[in-house]
Order: C-alpha cells, then sequence, then structure tokens
C-alpha cells in the first residue's frame, strides 16, 4: 500500500532523495523559514554537514509530535536530530551511498519503518546502520569519490598520448553513483579516520583532486594537512 501523500519542507540543496519524493508525488515546499516547518509533514534536511546541527537547533521550537525529520548526510548520524525526536519526531538519517542503495539509521522501529516504506516505493534497498558505521563510512565514500576523479583525469591522459583503441573506454572503468561530497564534508569525513595510512592517502587524494580542478581551497588543505 503506498504511503499517504505528505507536504515535505525541504532545507539545502536537490538531491536524489528529493527527486524520489517528488517522483511519488510528494509536494515539496521549499523552506526559508523555520517557523514555516509547523505546516509540514516531513522536513528534509539536504544541507552540508556542518549545516545541520545549526538547523535542527532552530528548528526545535516549532517541532509537532509525529513530524518526521529526516538529514540526508552520510557522516552523520540519528543523534544529531536528537533535540527534536524529545519533542516526539520521529527522526531518520537517510544517505544515498551509491546506485540503488541507501544508508539509514533511525531514532526507533516506527521510524525505521516509514524510511524503508518511502524508499521501497522508489525501488530502493535501504541498508540499515548504527551512528558509529555512517561515521566509518562517510571517509571511505569521500575516498573512492576522489579516486574515481583521478581515475577519469588519468584516463583522459592516457587518450592524449595513445592510440583511442589502445585505451579501455571510460565505461570499462566502472562508475561510482553516491553524491559528490562538498568540501566542509571532506574535510569532515577526514576528521573521523584513525588509520594513519588512510590519512595519508586520503590527503594526498584531497590535494591531487584540487589541484586538477583548480580548486585552490582544497588544494591547499591538502598541502597543510601533508606538512603536519
Amino acid at each position: 500500500m503506498p504511503a499517504p501523500r505528505m507536504v515535505v519542507g525541504w532545507f539545502g540543496r536537490e538531491n536524489r532523495f528529493r527527486a524520489l519524493l517528488e517522483a511519488q508525488g510528494h509536494d515539496i515546499v521549499e523552506l526559508s523559514s523555520p517557523a514555516a516547518a509547523v505546516d509540514c509533514e516531513a522536513l528534509v534536511i539536504a544541507t552540508s554537514q556542518a549545516q545541520i546541527e545549526g538547523i535542527v537547533e532552530a528548528l526545535e521550537p516549532h517541532i509537532r509530535r509525529g513530524q518526521i525529520v529526516i538529514h540526508t548526510s552520510i557522516g552523520l548520524g540519528v543523534q544529531v536530530l536528537d533535540p527534536v525526536e524529545v519533542h516526539g519526531a520521529l527522526a531518520m538519517a537517510i544517505a544515498h551511498v551509491g546506485a540503488d542503495r541507501w544508508v539509514v539509521t533511525t531514532s526507533d522501529e516506527l521510524a525505521q519503518g516509514i524510511a524503508e516504506v518511502l524508499l521501497f516505493e522508489s525501488a530502493q534497498v535501504s541498508m540499515p546502520k548504527t551512528d558509529a558505521e555512517r561515521v566509518e563510512l562517510a571517509p571511505k565514500i569521500a575516498y573512492a569519490q576522489m579516486v574515481r576523479q583521478l581515475a577519469r583525469a588519468a584516463h583522459r591522459d592516457l587518450k592524449e598520448l595513445l592510440d583511442e583503441q589502445a585505451v579501455p573506454s571510460e565505461q570499462e572503468l566502472g562508475e561510482f553513483l553516491a553524491p559528490r561530497f562538498e568540501i566542509s564534508d571532506i574535510y569532515a569525513a577526514f576528521q573521523s579516520i584513525t588509520d594513519p595510512g588512510f590519512r595519508k592517502a586520503f590527503v594526498e587524494a584531497a590535494r591531487r583532486v584540487g589541484e586538477l580542478e583548480h580548486n585552490m581551497e582544497l588544494e591547499m588543505w591538502g598541502l597543510q594537512e601533508e606538512l603536519r
């Protein structure tokens, strides 16, 4: 049985989760003020990881019991939504991690069931994870994205130097479909890495991506971390 159609208040950027909700017929409303949240059955926070805590605090006075509150960052779990959960919200952290796979962390079994229904309606696969597991996943996904960018750049360089027929097509390299991390999310993901070898590889990849994309901020961050 399809889930009831909802008015969904939206904070932040468009992403694949929004596209799924729109395809299911939910009414998406851009919210510029937390006070407007009272008119929505569900709220989605799709900002950078660094902004989520502030938005949750601003929403707290306006939450109604039974409202659904979702954030879409892989680097944070459901605990960041505690301030709204204590007011009766159903808290969920739902992050796209590639293809039709979504990592889901919820406050309770009812919230878990609702999250699974929302994803199931769009033929998506829900993968329950704890807050701690999400923290581990975030840097690995960010690293996979950066390495994929470097592989594409290396592939383009080969095509310029060699006969195109001698170079595998880019499709053969595979595709990583998780949404790209913002720079602030890359920094946050790095902070959770404890393995020294992985920290070094992560920083080197970030610096090189910054160089290739002429992103001075990311390149300088990578250089500074390499010198620590």
